[in-house]
């Protein structure tokens, strides 16, 4: 026995403390939450493109005029979306044509919108503002607070909690600055990815 009472160590392995454990199964859950997040837009967008790769121009354009599906149903939302993609696949136009009527088809995005700017530094933000910020759930943004690994919030009544807008905005950059470092990535002028 080599005097090390530190149950579990492998011959070659480095110990953790349990808050460094913890640190880094917080920044693999975020990792991961981000990855599910993709995997299922990316999944969104096969179903849109294949709701109606079977159809032809002609077929696109009778559906959108008639303003009903292949079984005779109302277009709902995403059936709307996945005809204005598949027009646009075929035809190389975005969105959908005119109807005659004087109301052109805008152009239904296959993908969400663009999140909001960052708030003010000095504005106080709600768990729905932080998952908008983050795109992290609150259960995640709660487990990460109590591990000391994201701000902390304070209280504003007994049910109401708020965190400050600029310490969160500074843990992103620092999260940012991490992940490049990590990866060993540089930036352009513009700060983008290289």
């Amino acid at each position: 026995m080599t005097g090390d009472n530190r149950r579990g160590t492998m011959p070659g392995t480095i110990p953790l403390t349990l808050d460094e454990a913890q640190q880094i199964a917080m920044r693999v859950d975020a990792r991961q939450e981000l990855i599910d997040a993709a995997a299922a837009e990316q999944a969104f967008q096969g179903k849109v493109a294949a709701e109606f790769r079977h159809l032809g121009a002609s077929d696109v354009l009778r559906l959108w005029q008639s303003g009903r599906n292949e079984k005779g149903r109302k277009l709902s939302k995403f059936e709307v979306m996945a005809l204005g993609e598949q027009w646009a696949a075929l035809t190389g136009q975005p969105g959908l044509p005119d109807l005659g009527n004087g109301t052109a088809a805008a152009p239904v995005p296959a993908t969400p919108p663009s999140p909001a700017p960052m708030p003010a530094d000095d504005r106080k933000l709600s768990i729905k503002d932080l998952r908008e910020c983050t795109g992290l759930s609150p259960s995640t943004l709660k487990r990460m607070e109590r591990a000391k690994t994201f701000p902390a919030g304070f209280k504003v009544s007994t049910r109401r909690k708020v965190w400050d807008a600029g310490r969160v905005k500074a843990w992103l950059a620092e999260r940012e600055a991490e992940s490049w470092g990590a990866t060993g990535a540089t930036m352009n002028k513009r700060g983008k990815p290289n």
